[in-house]
């Protein structure tokens, strides 16, 4: 008897916890390659179903900020969703605490590059239709045999889980993101950096004196497009009506588990069940996702090499590194940095140490002693952030895969009145400034 009461609470923390269908929808509108995820709430969450709209699926809280290195402007992110699961943010590490370091700082770097064609997923597609085949056929029987035995609770709560299997996988079928810029997108995929694609960088963080920071390396229009432009729904209509057909079944779902909270029958082993099979569904739902995380972005499709975490001693360090990824410059070279560190004189007096010290050129600082002895050390540690083996197969990668080389071939055989002024690729702070000084044009370094 008390085993039947502890069976009768093991739900109830997921009957309590935060309504979890903003994410389940942003991951199955978004792709076809997911595995529906279950789903748990309260009947006090009906309204907020009922009314639901589309920026609360995709865009998620407005709290996090975008800085953009070639704009030199700051906005707020969109999307935030979206980018979450598809773990190009919202990616987390454990930032190690050391009396050497008063204000450690950790970047997390992602190289998205835009795929030219969305048909590679196909071992994907197969592994999908496969795991929703089986799920449903599992559930199918399962709840199937508990009416059949007399288990109407446990029949009830499968079916649940079953109605909402399917309904989220129509709308995997029925409706899609639309995303923004995509002529544009295709143009860069084409020409290539060296054809005159713009490059960004857009580093995006909680706010201004976080400890973590998302920096996400690409072509600009393309990074706009997930960054800047909110995503908007196909087939909006359709997704308000599933959904709300969803809320009904959660709320049925909440019903029958809270019907056996304290019960001691035999149709409290509903509640083991049920749970169970959640646990089930919501591994295998991950563990399908974790396998092709960037074909959450189907519609837009995307390659996301993504480095493990980057630790720094300082902030001022992170940014440093940060300023020696690859950009088409347009505004000035630290203005997206105004919101991190003010533009006053110690800055000025920084950047122009940073320039002397030869950011992002690579090379051991000499012992010069009219720059301070932590700006050397900054200098450093970016050297040997950008030195490692893991940092320098990823940018070489993505480097060739927008055609931005040591010496492109394409790029000299390109007539010096073709050459668009105002794209210039740089991974260093002042270089296009040394090619004005010296009247010869450099071709943009491999990192």
């Amino acid at each position: 008897m008390i085993l039947m009461k502890v069976v009768s609470y093991l739900p109830i923390a997921l009957y309590a916890e935060s309504l979890h269908l903003h994410a389940a929808l942003a991951s199955v509108i978004t792709s076809t390659f997911t595995l529906p995820p279950p789903l748990t709430g309260c009947i006090k969450d009906f309204g907020e179903i009922w009314r639901l709209k589309s920026s609360n699926i995709i865009s998620g809280p407005d709290r996090f900020i975008v800085a953009s290195l070639r704009h030199g402007s700051i906005f707020p992110l969109a999307n935030k969703h979206l980018l979450d699961l598809a773990m190009i943010t919202g990616r987390e590490s454990h930032i190690e605490d050391s009396p050497e370091i008063w204000r450690p700082v950790v970047l997390h770097l992602s190289f998205l590059t835009p795929a030219r064609r969305s048909g590679g997923h196909a071992r994907f597609r197969m592994m999908y239709a496969v795991a929703v085949s089986i799920a449903i056929a599992v559930l199918l029987l399962t709840s199937s045999i508990s009416f059949l035995y007399g288990f109407y609770i446990s029949g009830i709560l499968l079916l649940c889980l079953l109605l909402n299997l399917i309904l989220l996988s129509l709308l995997q079928w029925f409706t899609g993101p639309i995303f923004s810029r995509q002529s544009e997108i295709a143009k860069d995929t084409t020409i290539g950096a060296t054809g005159g694609a713009a490059v960004d960088v857009h580093v995006v963080t909680e706010n201004f004196n976080a400890s973590e920071m998302h920096v996400l390396i690409g072509f600009s229009a393309h990074l706009h497009s997930l960054t800047n432009i909110p995503i908007r729904i196909r087939s909006w209509r359709t997704v308000l009506w599933v959904s709300r057909l969803i809320g009904v079944v959660l709320a049925v779902q909440a019903a029958a588990l809270a019907s056996q909270f304290g019960a001691d029958g035999k149709q409290v082993v509903g509640s083991g069940v049920w749970l169970i099979a959640y646990t089930v569904l919501l591994i295998s739902s991950r563990l399908v996702t974790s396998r092709c995380p960037d074909a959450l972005l189907r519609h837009q499709p995307t390659t996301a090499d993504q480095l493990d975490h980057i630790g720094f001693s300082s902030r001022r360090a992170a940014l440093a590194f940060i300023a020696t990824l690859p950009v088409s410059q347009k505004a000035g070279r630290w203005d997206w940095m105004n919101g991190f560190v003010p533009a006053d004189e110690r800055r000025k007096h920084w950047e122009i140490e940073m320039a002397q010290g030869g950011l992002g050129e690579d090379r051991v600082p000499e012992d010069d002693t009219s720059i301070s002895a932590s700006s050397r050390g900054i200098l450093e540690e970016v050297r040997k952030a950008r030195s490692s083996p893991e940092f320098v197969e990823a940018s070489t990668k993505f480097n060739a895969a927008i055609g931005l080389t040591k010496r492109s071939p394409s790029l000299e055989q390109v007539a010096p009145e073709q050459v668009v002024p105002e794209v210039v690729i740089t991974d260093s702070v002042y270089s296009e400034a040394r090619r004005q000084e010296s009247g010869v044009p450099s071709h943009p370094k491999l990192l």
